[in-house]
């Protein structure tokens, strides 16, 4: 094990199975690091990320969210203020804590879909078989994405991750090429549809359909911001959720005892969400790029650079949280009214789905608890070498019934 991580980048193969080694000496001699290797940037601690995160004015989004340097501009991840502002509005509405709450009933009964497949089958990829098409078929639904294609679909949201996380390599890169492709298809048929007087604003069919309506300010989206805010609903939709329940089922079967105690109190689900989402971190970061240099905590940060902040590093700095490699049930008490992790970052960027992702969570969560008496681990978890989202492919279990 190395003693130092001045050789730190976000692809070192040994940070896939644990970063957290990394992350801790960071933050102790490196907190603003230059990843010289990579041209990079990255920033590591609890205070320091969510000043940058506050600042759009400096920490621009107009490059993306992902390692590649390009100026699209076409989705909320790759926009600033002012249009930023347009076209979030126009999805707000639906993604609000009460909109999202009419899914709960679909979601619930998908869930128990999923799980009479795997429960008492053991060696069972929950990964596979519960954890992503769970996701993929209430987000695709929604979206109104024919049954079908769910399975392309979330395929491509995985490359799309890949691909955002600086994998480029052939496959993905091909698949994501395919993934834009079936969104523009997508994108020409709505048009048509809403010309053809199919939809309007209040006779909405699906949440595809409001991108195909005007914002609340007057503006109408372009073809190519509709087919880019398809894409970025279905990758958001399909891949950072579906992978941190994959991690939350696999922490239950490590830690039978939290397990019990939630199953015996399910008042106790909101608290171990949050608490979930701080000690999981699904989302390990993300990039920003510097519009000017700017000085952070003593170190100058160049004009024109690309910043990863490193919300997992910051969600167990313990310059924030009492002794942050410890599970507390109690850490939030009263759920998201108590959390202030970065597992959904803040500022004008915050997770367009951070409810749709809570719900989707305590859905699962009280699911296993409902059915499940014990998890039991019966192979290794495999995971998918992916910088930026901790991702598992492969999770055997056999789902003790309750």
């Amino acid at each position: 094990m190395a003693t130092d991580w001045k050789h730190y980048t976000p692809h070192l193969p040994e940070l896939i199975d644990d970063p957290y080694p990394a992350y801790d000496w960071l933050r102790a001699h490196s907190p603003v690091h230059h990843v010289e290797s990579e041209g990079i940037w990255a920033v590591s601690r609890y205070a320091d990320i969510a000043e940058v995160v506050r600042d759009d004015k400096v920490f621009s989004n107009d490059e993306g969210v992902g390692y590649a340097r390009n100026k699209a501009g076409l989705g909320l991840t790759s926009i600033d203020r002012p249009h930023h502002t347009t076209l979030r509005r126009q999805m707000l509405q639906h993604f609000s804590r009460g909109s999202v709450g009419q899914h709960k009933a679909r979601a619930e009964a998908l869930l128990n879909e999923l799980l009479d497949e795997v429960i008492d089958v053991p060696g069972a990829n929950l990964a596979q078989k519960v954890s992503m098409p769970f996701l993929a078929r209430l987000v695709g639904e929604w979206m109104g994405i024919p049954p079908g294609d769910i399975k392309f679909v979330n395929d491509g949201a995985t490359a799309a991750s890949l691909v955002m996380a600086g994998d480029f390599s052939e496959e993905p890169v091909k698949q994501l090429a395919s993934f834009g492709q079936y969104f523009d298809a997508m994108a020409l048929r709505q048009e048509a549809a809403r010309d053809a007087g199919a939809f309007c604003p209040g006779q909405l069919r699906t949440l595809s359909d409001a991108l195909f309506t005007p914002t609340p300010d007057g503006y109408e989206l372009t073809h190519d911001e509709t087919t880019q805010m398809l894409a970025l609903l279905a990758v958001g939709g399909n891949e950072t959720t579906a992978q941190f329940l994959s991690a939350v089922a696999n922490f239950l079967a490590e830690r039978p005892d939290i397990f019990e105690t939630i199953r015996g109190d399910r008042s106790l689900v909101p608290a171990a969400t949050e608490e979930l989402l701080r000690y999981l971190s699904p989302v390990q970061g993300l990039f920003r790029n510097t519009l000017s240099a700017y000085d952070l905590n003593g170190t100058v940060i160049p004009a024109d650079v690309k910043v990863l902040l490193l919300y997992a590093s910051g969600n167990h700095d313990p310059s924030h949280y009492e002794n942050p490699g410890e599970f507390r049930l109690n850490r939030f008490p009263r759920g998201v009214g108590d959390a202030d992790h970065l597992s959904f970052t803040e500022g004008i960027h915050k997770c367009l789905g951070a409810h749709l992702a809570r719900l989707m969570i305590g859905v699962f969560i009280n699911g296993l608890c409902d059915r499940v008496k014990t998890i039991e681990l019966t192979g290794p978890m495999g995971r998918s070498h992916n910088a930026l989202v901790r991702c598992i492919e492969t999770l055997p279990v056999h789902l003790h019934a309750a």
